[in-house]
């Protein structure tokens, strides 16, 4: 059974997970980043290249932009409620937890906290904060 549960919830290289990186958004901003792109796959990731190349040679060289092309619906879709989603988790984990189990971190470390604890949904759940239910 232990064996089960740690597979299923990953094997972490620290004894307390990332909690021992709190302070240090450089840690927290690049796994949070990667878990995201992971999170909405390469298809919403090519989509999004193609078009900020686009943007980048419309505003360098507006001559050689010949084609008008956009995002998908489906990324459009994707992007938007990835944003809403951890926007708003963000939010509600501040919300109910900067009274309780972040009381003892600074306002900074309140803020990446509650930031990343809505990133990492799924079988990667690597939380820096313990969470009590």
């Amino acid at each position: 059974m232990l064996y089960r549960r740690s597979v299923m919830r990953g094997l972490p290289f620290f004894s307390d997970s990332l909690e021992g990186f709190r302070s240090d958004p450089l840690v927290i901003g690049t796994i949070s980043i990667l878990i995201i792109l992971g999170g909405i796959g390469f298809s919403v990731i090519s989509n999004l290249a193609i078009e900020i190349s686009r943007l980048v040679k419309k505003v360098f060289h507006p001559r050689f932009v010949t084609s008008r092309a956009s995002l998908t619906l489906n990324s459009r879709i994707v992007l938007k409620y990835t944003a809403y989603l951890l926007l708003s988790g963000t939010f509600f984990v501040y919300l109910l937890e900067h009274g309780h189990t972040m009381k003892n971190y600074s306002l900074g470390e309140q803020y990446l906290s509650a930031s990343f604890n809505p990133s990492p949904s799924g079988p990667q759940d690597s939380t820096r904060s313990p969470l009590v239910l």
